[in-house]
C-alpha cells in the first residue's frame, strides 16, 4: 500500500463540506482496499506454499491456486486504483484551494 502524504491544515480547513467529506471517504476506501490486497495476497501465498510441500497437487488445487491468484490481482488493482483515484483528488484539492 502506498503511503501518500495528507493535505495540510491550511488546505483542509479551506475545503468545502462537500469536498471534506469525499476526502475522508477516499481515505477510508484507501485504507480499506490496501488492507484487502494483504489479506488475500496473503491467502493465496500461504495456499501455494501448501501445494509446494504436495508431491503432486490434484487439478482442483491447482485451480484453487490460481483463482487465489487471481483474486490478489484483482484486489491490487483495485487498491492501487483507489490509490490513484485520491492522489487526483489531492492534487486537484491542492491546484484549487492554493
Amino acid at each position: 500500500m502506498i503511503k501518500l502524504k495528507p493535505l495540510s491544515k491550511k488546505i483542509v480547513s479551506k475545503m468545502s463540506k462537500q469536498d471534506y467529506v469525499k476526502y475522508n471517504k477516499l481515505k477510508k476506501e484507501h485504507i480499506q482496499t490496501g488492507e484487502n490486497m494483504v489479506r488475500i495476497q496473503a491467502e493465496a501465498v500461504i495456499y501455494s506454499r501448501k501445494l509446494l510441500t504436495i508431491k503432486e497437487p490434484t487439478k482442483a488445487q491447482k485451480d484453487m491456486e490460481l483463482q487465489l491468484n487471481d483474486r490478489g490481482f484483482k484486489a491490487m488493482h483495485n487498491a492501487f486504483q483507489k490509490t490513484d483515484e485520491l492522489r487526483k483528488f489531492l492534487e486537484t484539492m491542492q491546484k484549487k484551494y492554493m
